[in-house]
């Protein structure tokens, strides 16, 4: 179903019988085309073990039970993703809210009795927050296939300061700097939030399958534009080259 819902809006513009790409010159060139028999076609599945299989729809439908469950834990993944911001966005801005208000009364205190005032106001500590970072607990989509350690994923969200430890957990908040306790930037704060809701709405209605889809018509999109762009480029090159080929045998007769 998957694959009949995306081809059949397939404005392939290498369609084998059109004149100016019956040879598909590029896809031959990089591989993608090959013929073969498919009477005896055995193959590596998913679990790494040969398996005839009979017809190429069978290749690729097994291949997108694969690519579904990948997507299923990409899905889940970007879920997190988007909740780790929305809550470290939301803290940031009760607290430069609560300290532009005067609730916060942090001036002219020791870090200490800053940490009891936050606490007494419910903030969570870093190692709270970061629960929720994908980053920091997170299964690899790859973890079947592969167990090197993945590489970061998350831009860098906070400061470089010490966090982890029990002097640390409310450096967050702490080490901001001064000019950033502005009216100003409770605005950016609010509409960073309004974002990140509407952002996670939007992902929580999406299935792995519309995921997926959206993935395929940008690639088609994008594979098309170069084709067009490419072919274009050959057949002005394969003009040139003949060109040069005929001036050389009339030269050749004269």
């Amino acid at each position: 179903e998957l694959a009949n819902s995306n081809s059949n809006n397939n404005t392939n513009t290498t369609d084998p019988n059109s004149n100016s790409n019956s040879n598909y010159s590029f896809e031959k060139k990089i591989k993608l085309i090959n013929i073969i028999t498919i009477t005896n076609m055995y193959l590596f599945n998913k679990d790494n073990v040969i398996k005839k299989y009979t017809n190429p729809l069978q290749i690729l439908e097994e291949f997108l039970s694969v690519r579904m469950l990948y997507y299923t834990k990409r899905k889940n993944f970007l879920l997190k993703e988007i909740e780790y911001n929305l809550q470290l966005a939301t803290i940031k801005y009760k607290f430069i809210s609560e300290y532009i208000e005067g609730i916060l009364l942090l001036n002219k205190k020791k870090k200490t009795e800053m940490e009891k005032i936050l606490k007494e106001h419910n903030y969570p500590s870093f190692s709270d927050i970061e629960l929720l970072n994908p980053n920091k607990n997170f299964e690899s989509l790859d973890s079947d296939f592969n167990s090197q350690p993945q590489p970061q994923l998350l831009p860098q969200l906070l400061p470089e300061v010490d966090y982890e430890s029990d002097n640390g957990k409310y450096n967050y908040l702490l080490s901001m700097p001064f000019y950033s306790l502005t009216e100003e930037r409770l605005t950016k704060l609010k509409n960073d939030i309004t974002n990140y809701n509407t952002e996670l709405n939007i992902l929580k209605s999406k299935t792995e399958k519309d995921l997926y889809i959206a993935d395929l018509d940008i690639l088609q999109v994008e594979y098309d534009k170069f084709m067009t762009e490419w072919y274009s480029e050959f057949n002005t090159t394969s003009i040139k080259q003949k060109t040069s080929i005929t001036k050389k045998i009339v030269a050749s007769k004269s």
